[in-house]
């Protein structure tokens, strides 16, 4: 676990706690329905504060990985199925733990101003993807705008 450490200290730190608690659930370490160690003994265990574990918990919990009992504790869940091709969050948080938020519209005027990627897809398949101003000026060409 030294070496997991060691690398929860570089970039975001929930994102990588997520990580690092997901890999241990997926590795079988809690068997379903099996109590977690509280968020101190897991925060000490990883190296980071116990606020960077409460919130990595509760986006595990949001994906169905754990379950959050109140006065009781963290139990992890029955594995989810295999995430199918219309559970796209649950891939870019598995694969790119790094993004916070991912936003679906099917409007432009719909971005926030504090979107910086963006991604277009067409029947599954990724058109065009990165800055927000380049993928939105690709998109125009596209249309003929």
């Amino acid at each position: 676990m030294a070496a997991e450490t060691a690398r929860l200290r570089h970039g975001p730190v929930v994102p990588r706690v997520g990580s690092a608690l997901r890999a241990m659930l997926t590795e079988g370490r809690w068997r379903p329905g099996e109590r977690l160690p509280n968020e101190v003994a897991l925060a000490a265990e990883l190296g980071v504060g116990r606020s960077s574990v409460r919130e990595a918990v509760r986006l595990l919990a949001h994906d169905g990985l754990v379950e959050v009992r109140h006065g009781s504790g963290t139990y992890a869940a029955r594995p989810p199925a295999p995430a199918g091709e219309g559970d796209m969050r649950r891939l870019l948080r598995r694969d790119h733990p790094e993004l916070a938020t991912v936003l679906v519209t099917h409007h432009l005027e719909e971005l926030p101003a504090s979107t910086t990627h963006a991604m277009l897809l067409r029947t599954g398949e990724c058109l065009v993807s990165g800055a927000v101003d380049e993928v939105v000026t690709t998109v125009l060409r596209l249309v003929g705008v």
